[in-house]
């Protein structure tokens, strides 16, 4: 699921505003994707519960722009883009979406639901995950001016002290630490 220009979309199906999704939070995963000729060639990730923190650009490969290929702009464009991926779960389908953002909007939406989380977990000892109505709301860039990005609005929380629901991203997971990096 991404965020473009104030709508949800999967794939090309819109995603009304309001709809309802069980955010997997304790799942927020960082994800560097290299990408060549529209192709996904190279991940390199972690779950920010797991303490992980992306490297920073410089320590990837393909820090030469001269051999970058030319975006849609015509400049080189970096092969390298730093995402945040965010499980949500259908309310009423059951049906596990990934939000996925590059986007300063995206970091501050999903990177605060994850922080509600955890202060949560913090201060109540519960793994109840948050139930959110998607929306948009927008912030000032003094580059762009006005720019629209996710709004995440907590309606309630689902109580999964049970063992919880974990989203696998393609590799074993550890088991969720009581503190999260936030």
């Amino acid at each position: 699921m991404k965020f473009v220009k104030g709508k949800y979309k999967i794939g090309d199906d819109e995603v009304p505003l309001g709809t309802k999704y069980l955010a997997h939070a304790n799942q927020l995963t960082y994800c560097w994707i290299k990408f060549r000729d529209g192709k996904v060639v190279d991940r390199k990730f972690g779950r920010a519960a797991d303490r992980y923190v992306p490297p920073p650009r410089e320590e990837l490969d393909d820090n030469d722009p001269r051999y970058w290929q030319a975006g849609k702009d015509g400049k080189p464009q970096d092969p390298w883009t730093l995402q945040r991926l965010l499980p949500f779960e259908d309310m009423e389908t059951g049906e596990v979406v990934i939000f996925t953002s590059s986007s300063v909007g995206g970091k501050i939406a999903a990177e605060g639901l994850a922080r509600t989380y955890a202060q949560r977990v913090k201060r109540r000892g519960t793994r109840a995950l948050p139930i959110v109505s998607i929306g948009s709301t927008s912030y000032r860039s003094p580059t762009y001016g006005e720019v629209l990005m996710p709004d995440f609005v907590i309606t309630g929380w689902e109580d999964t002290d049970d063992g919880g629901r974990e989203v696998n991203f393609g590799k074993d997971d550890k088991p969720l630490d009581d503190s999260i990096p936030f």
